[in-house]
């Protein structure tokens, strides 16, 4: 299973988000987006979720294998997968 956080520098649900995965021991990857000029540089090479996460700042977003959530559902998918708390 592939796991990646998107989140933001000082983003207070994304630590907490960040320490749930930790804590279920879940291996993620994380992309800061207030880092990643990559984002901001070429909007349309990012995904639709992302950008629309981005506008709202609705953080954090997950990428589960190839799918996206949000938070509530992403915790809620990894419950479903038997890997939830």
């Amino acid at each position: 299973m592939n796991v990646t956080v998107y989140g933001k520098t000082g983003c207070k649900r994304c630590k907490a988000a960040l320490d749930k995965l930790a804590l279920m021991e879940i291996r993620y990857s994380y992309v800061d987006l207030s880092l990643s000029t990559c984002f901001r540089e070429n909007p349309k090479a990012v995904d639709a979720m992302v950008e629309s996460v981005m506008r709202k700042e609705t953080f954090p977003v997950f990428l589960i294998d190839e799918r996206w959530y949000d938070y509530p559902e992403a915790m809620a998918e990894l419950k479903r997968l038997g890997l939830g708390l």
